[in-house]
């Protein structure tokens, strides 16, 4: 209840009983916990404009990599014709707009991963300094902990501990354990299936950052 009304505070108008609840939890692990997953996630969200950004670079290299494979089936045919040396001069202006694309594309994922690793960092600070009394709350710190550290900052392959700490929360039974086992089973499975998806293997910067802001549907509060 209470991340339902984190998410959506407008909830709170005309209803003094909820809003008195929801004051009240502000304060308590299960406030400060439902804050953690509110900024995991906000995470992976692009601003409009960046997005169209890279999407418009995608399409230009896309464009550009169909130009020089068009001209490279053209060039054995106008061997040793006038025609030969206009597709090279083609060649090598599509490969220019290539390499300048692809240079601003990879500049502008490096900024975009620098910031979300800055802002990993602070939920995992965040995180860390909440004072849990309760199981499902230890579950969701631990959970939080693994997330943010891994998928979080484009890690895909946890370490022994980060696989110990999910694998103690996944084994026990979701009543007790909070919504946290389910995350912790969910990501068991991502993160050991990782390198066995072929169209993972390939999928863009840009596709791996729209894919791990799907990794997180789950509410906080048990």
């Amino acid at each position: 209840l209470y991340q339902r009304l984190y998410d959506k505070p407008s909830l709170l108008t005309g209803e003094p009983i909820l809003a008195a609840f929801y004051n009240a939890k502000s304060s308590t692990p299960m406030g400060y916990l439902a804050s953690i997953i509110a900024g995991i996630r906000n995470l992976f969200q692009l601003d409009n404009a960046t997005a169209a950004q890279l999407a418009a670079l995608e399409q230009t290299m896309e464009a550009k990599l169909t130009e020089i494979a068009g001209i490279d089936e053209q060039l054995p045919a106008a061997l040793g014709t006038p025609n030969y040396v206009q597709l090279l001069a083609q060649r090598a202006l599509a490969s220019d707009a290539l390499s300048t694309a692809n240079s601003s594309y990879q500049s502008l994922m490096n900024s975009i991963n620098a910031a979300r690793n800055a802002q990993a960092d602070n939920l995992l600070a965040s995180n860390e300094a909440i004072t849990t009394t309760k199981v499902y709350e230890q579950n969701e710190k631990t959970v939080n902990r693994v997330y943010l550290a891994t998928i979080g900052k484009g890690v895909y392959s946890p370490n022994a501990i980060q696989q110990t700490d999910l694998e103690a929360v996944a084994s026990q039974c979701p009543y007790t354990g909070g919504k946290a086992v389910l995350r912790a089973r969910g990501l068991l499975i991502v993160l050991g299936s990782r390198h066995t998806t072929t169209m993972r293997q390939i999928a863009s910067p840009y596709n791996r950052y729209k894919e791990a802001s799907l990794l997180w549907p789950f509410q906080a509060s048990r």
